[in-house]
């Protein structure tokens, strides 16, 4: 408006400029205290006031503001960035962090708020915000075991859901050292996720047994202690709750079981996935009867090990306790006929001085495939790497131990 020098069509103007501005303010308050999304239930949970929460979704009328987030935004079409709400028509879609992430973010939410949120906004599960989560993705690393459970049930599908960095509430799970209830109910949910690795690469699979590795040496690597001690023993997850070494046994064979198949046995499953020592003797300990059991290819838990490619360390590792639970396996050929000291000497192993004393008369049986004893087996492998004798010295120091072990027969 330009002015014209007229007095009264300027106040009338002015008047009705403050005018316009002063209903538009108006309508935008009296829209905020009646509109059907305010961040009232949102504060209560954001600042942890569980009492004020629960007395807030105990009114029906507030259900609405459950539906509040902080990018709260309608988008249109359906999928993993919006969730649709059934309470409205014409149906909206939420996107955000809302009440529901805000308590599945916090390690001390009670489970009734978590109920009331859900039956306030029961779409709140399925939910994304920002950062791509669900708030079951929270909840699996921060909440209450019960809290995973109750988000779970209302939307399962979130299981399968990677986040921005492509972290799944599995991979969150067992970064965050839960317990078995949960770990087992989110693999129920979305087994593929096991091997589903994220931006880094880093899968629940390697996760978990990174977790647990230095733990289960600390618990199970004792001889001569009863199994069903071993599987007793008191383990503590980083919340806090209690749990023993069974649980960790029935994971590792569930992780076994969805990432092999269903006809090998879990301890050759756990050769053929390159598992940490401590989880294969603690499952060698459980199942001994499958020293004896052969897998795909007709080959003996020792004809495995002898054939892999190991670190000396866990090859040794392996091998002594294989052979404290099946001396006799020792000495059967492997499907190609052939023993395993020479197959070990061709390895490069070094630390086989428990397979040459189980099994001494392999000293003098020549190879049904080079025709060599293991004597003739350690040169030719020493010249053709053009290296010292160490795997001939090695054998000769053994046997110089105690030249008679060559009149041994194989043990019976």
């Amino acid at each position: 408006y330009k002015s014209n020098k007229d007095p009264i069509l300027d106040f009338i103007v002015l008047t009705l400029f403050f005018i316009h501005c002063f209903t538009t303010a108006l309508a935008r308050i009296i829209s905020y205290f009646r509109t059907e999304v305010r961040p009232v239930i949102y504060n209560a949970v954001k600042t942890k006031n569980w009492t004020l929460t629960l007395r807030l979704l105990s009114d029906p009328a507030n259900y609405p503001h459950a539906k509040y987030a902080t990018t709260t935004r309608q988008i249109g079409g359906t999928g993993p960035g919006g969730v649709r709400d059934a309470h409205n028509d014409p149906p909206y879609f939420y996107q955000g962090y809302n009440s529901l992430h805000s308590a599945c973010d916090c390690a001390d939410a009670p489970l009734n708020v978590i109920q009331g949120l859900l039956q306030a906004f029961s779409d709140a599960a399925a939910v994304v915000d920002d950062k791509g989560c669900t708030p079951l993705h929270y909840a699996a690393r921060y909440a209450r075991d019960e809290v995973v459970m109750a988000v779970l049930e209302v939307y399962p599908g979130a299981a399968s859901l990677m986040d921005c960095m492509g972290g799944s509430p599995l991979l969150h799970a067992v970064r965050a050292d839960r317990s078995r209830g949960v770990v087992m109910a989110l693999l129920g949910a979305a087994p593929r996720m096991v091997l589903q690795g994220d931006k880094k690469g880093v899968t629940p699979w390697r996760l978990f047994f990174e977790v647990w590795e230095f733990k289960m040496m600390t618990l199970t690597l004792f001889d001569n202690v009863p199994t069903a001690f071993v599987l007793g023993l008191p383990v503590t997850y980083r919340n806090g709750s209690k749990g023993c070494v069974r649980d960790i046994y029935e994971l590792v064979c569930e992780f076994l079981r969805i990432v092999g198949s269903d006809e090998m046995d879990v301890v050759h499953e756990s050769l053929k996935r390159d598992c940490p020592v401590a989880y294969f003797h603690l499952l060698l300990r459980v199942n001994q009867e499958q020293a004896w059991m052969e897998d795909e290819k007709g080959r003996l838990l020792v004809h495995s090990i002898s054939e892999g490619f190991y670190d000396a360390k866990k090859f040794t590792k392996m091998m002594d306790y294989l052979i404290q639970i099946n001396p006799l396996a020792v000495s059967i050929p492997t499907t190609e006929n052939r023993l395993l000291l020479n197959t070990v000497i061709e390895r490069g192993y070094h630390n086989y001085e428990n397979i040459f004393l189980t099994s001494p008369d392999a000293i003098r049986t020549r190879d049904v495939t080079t025709h060599m004893t293991s004597f003739m087996t350690a040169a030719t492998v020493e010249k053709q790497k053009g290296g010292p004798l160490t795997r001939f010295t090695r054998v000769f120091d053994l046997l110089m131990k105690d030249p008679t072990l060559v009149s041994y027969g194989i043990p019976m």
